[in-house]
């Protein structure tokens, strides 16, 4: 059996973007593991890469659900990824 499983990057960015649609409870869980997962991408340079690369075909409306969620929540790590 194989499985698939998201890239790190690709994992950050599709969990920041249906954020707001999360229960409460499920938000939280989710912002926990985001940060985990962003301290990984910005220690490793392949992850990072990829992950910039991802930033970079988002569209104006996604980047800015994306900065408005970090923003309102201080989430540090991750805004050292979409700035």
């Amino acid at each position: 059996m194989i499985v698939k499983v998201a890239s790190p990057s690709a994992y950050v960015v599709q969990k920041l973007l249906i954020n707001n649609r999360r229960e409460q409870e499920k938000r939280v869980k989710d912002m926990q593991s985001i940060e985990y997962v962003a301290k990984f991408i910005l220690n490793n340079l392949e992850a990072r890469s990829e992950m910039d690369g991802i930033i970079s075909k988002l569209n104006k409306k996604k980047l800015t659900i994306i900065r408005r969620l970090i923003a309102e929540n201080s989430y540090v790590s991750l805004n050292n990824l979409f700035e």
